[in-house]
C-alpha cells in the first residue's frame, strides 16, 4: 500500500514539473451563434507555464441582406417617391412622405413612423403639375410651385408661420390652418408639428395675376439646369436645398414644348404681394425668393438680370424659402 502511494506521488510530480508535452495549433477556431472567435498567442508559452491570451481577434460574419431602412438614420421628406442614391443621411431631396421622416433606401424613399415603423413613402399631391400645367386650367390664373420653407435657428425654437396669399392655398404639409404653422425647430432643420417630424414647409396656391418681370435670361431648354444652378447659387441655397429645387422643376420645365425659357426671379415687391410669409420670431437672415418662368418658341434679346456676386451669409437665426410658377398664359 505504502508502494501504491508513493507511486501516485512520483507520477504526479512528473506530470505537475511539465514532464509530458501537450501540442496543440497556435491557432484555435470556435463558432458559436455565427460568430468566430480567433485565439492566436504570439509566443506560445512552455507547457508548465500559466496561459496567456495574446492576441483576441473579433470576426463578424457577413450580414445577411436586410432593409436599409431599418439601418438608416431617420431623415425628410421631399419632392418625388424614387431617390437617386443611398448616402445613408437624412434625406432633404427627392422624397415626397407627406408625414412623418424619410430615408433613401435602395433608391426608394421609405418613411419612418413616429413609432419606428418602416413604410413604402407616398406622394405628395402635386396640385401644380394637375393643372395644365401650372394654371388649374383656368387662363389668367397662376399656380405658384412647391413654395417651400426651411427654417434654422441657433437653438430648439417654437416658430409660427403665416401665409398672406391673394388667391387660396390648395395644397399643403403639414395641412395649413387658421393661424398658420406653429413648430419646434431645430438647428439641423427638422420641424416637429403635432407629433410628426417634417423638413421643411410645403405648400401651393392659386393667384389670379402675376406680374411678369422684365429682366431675366433667355435660354435653350437644355441649358436650364446649368442656368437655374447659378440662380439659385447665388441667391443663397445651399446644395441640398439646391438639389431638392432642380428635381421639382427639371422635370417640369422638359414637359414643355417650346425649346426656349424665359427663366428670371420675380422681384421682392411682387413676391411680397402674391406670396408673403410671415416668420415669427423674425429670422436675422432671410433667403425668399419666387423663379418665374415662360416657355418662348424662338431667342430674343432680354435685359440680363442682376445677380448677387456672392449668396448671401447665414447669420443667426436663418429663413429659406423658394417657390416658382411657370406662365403659360
Amino acid at each position: 500500500m505504502v508502494l501504491f502511494i508513493l507511486a501516485l506521488i512520483i507520477v504526479a510530480s512528473f506530470l505537475l514539473t511539465g514532464g509530458f508535452t501537450v501540442y496543440q495549433d497556435s491557432t484555435i477556431t470556435q463558432n458559436i451563434t455565427n460568430q468566430t472567435y480567433i485565439l492566436a498567442p504570439d509566443n506560445p508559452q512552455p507547457a508548465h507555464q500559466t496561459l496567456q491570451l495574446q492576441t483576441l481577434t473579433f470576426t463578424t460574419p457577413a450580414p445577411t441582406a436586410v432593409s436599409a431602412a431599418a439601418v438608416i438614420p431617420a431623415a425628410a421628406k421631399s419632392t418625388v417617391p424614387i431617390c437617386s442614391y443611398d448616402n445613408g443621411q437624412p434625406m432633404t431631396n427627392n422624397c415626397s412622405c407627406p408625414e412623418d421622416v424619410v430615408v433613401c433606401a435602395n433608391q426608394q424613399c421609405v418613411s419612418i413612423t413616429a413609432s419606428g415603423e418602416h413604410e413604402p413613402c407616398t406622394v405628395a399631391y402635386d396640385w401644380c403639375s394637375s393643372a395644365s400645367p401650372q394654371t388649374n386650367g383656368v387662363p389668367g390664373t397662376y399656380c405658384i410651385g412647391k413654395p417651400v420653407i426651411y427654417l434654422y435657428p441657433l437653438k430648439n425654437t417654437l416658430v409660427n408661420v403665416t401665409l398672406n396669399i391673394p388667391g387660396s392655398i390648395v395644397e399643403s404639409i403639414p395641412t395649413y390652418v387658421n393661424g398658420g404653422w406653429t413648430v419646434l425647430a431645430h438647428p439641423n432643420g427638422s420641424l416637429e408639428y403635432l407629433d410628426k417630424t417634417y423638413s421643411e414647409l410645403y405648400y401651393e396656391s392659386s393667384v389670379n395675376k402675376v406680374n411678369p418681370p422684365k429682366q431675366g435670361f433667355v435660354v435653350k431648354k437644355n441649358q436650364a439646369e446649368g442656368k437655374l444652378t447659378e440662380i439659385t447659387t447665388k441667391l443663397g441655397l445651399v446644395k441640398s436645398e439646391q438639389a431638392e429645387f432642380l428635381s421639382y422643376w427639371l422635370p417640369k420645365i422638359n414637359q414643355l414644348n417650346a425649346p426656349y425659357l424665359f427663366i428670371s426671379v420675380i422681384d421682392q415687391t411682387e413676391k411680397d404681394r402674391i406670396d408673403n410669409v410671415v416668420i415669427s420670431p423674425k429670422p436675422e437672415t432671410k433667403i425668399e425668393f419666387l423663379v418665374y418662368f415662360k416657355p418662348v418658341y424662338a431667342p430674343y434679346s432680354v435685359p440680363e438680370l442682376n445677380l448677387p456676386n456672392q449668396p448671401p451669409k447665414r447669420n443667426g437665426f436663418t429663413s429659406v424659402e423658394w417657390g416658382g410658377t411657370i406662365d403659360n398664359n
